[in-house]
């Protein structure tokens, strides 16, 4: 028969080392079952507010501009359509007194 001594004290080892690997995991147990705080919540709920605010400042910001522009393009399609009415409803160049050749 072989001698197991060496064997004995090996395990004696591993035990130990399933003892501090339990120890941990009940440790890593107790800190996720503590997070997230109410500190943490109310300091994401700070941060989601803050950042949501800046979000929809920036989109009240575009939709003005975007409504400021709308308001520009309707009011030069007036303009364009005026001097397009004047253009086409002109009687034409007459003639400066003292020329020929132009004529309406």
């Amino acid at each position: 028969m072989s001698d197991c001594s060496g064997l004995s004290g090996m395990y004696s080892g591993l035990s130990g080392e399933f003892v501090s690997l339990e120890a941990r995991l009940d440790n890593l147990d107790a800190q996720i079952l503590a997070f997230p705080t109410s500190a943490d919540f109310n300091e994401l709920t700070s941060l989601l507010s803050s950042r949501y605010n800046t979000v929809q400042e920036q989109l009240t910001s575009i939709v003005t501009r975007y409504n400021l522009l709308q308001a520009y393009v309707v009011n030069l399609n007036a303009a364009h359509l005026d001097l397009q009415t004047q253009f086409l409803s002109h009687t034409g160049l007459s003639a400066i007194s003292g020329h020929n050749g132009l004529t309406g």
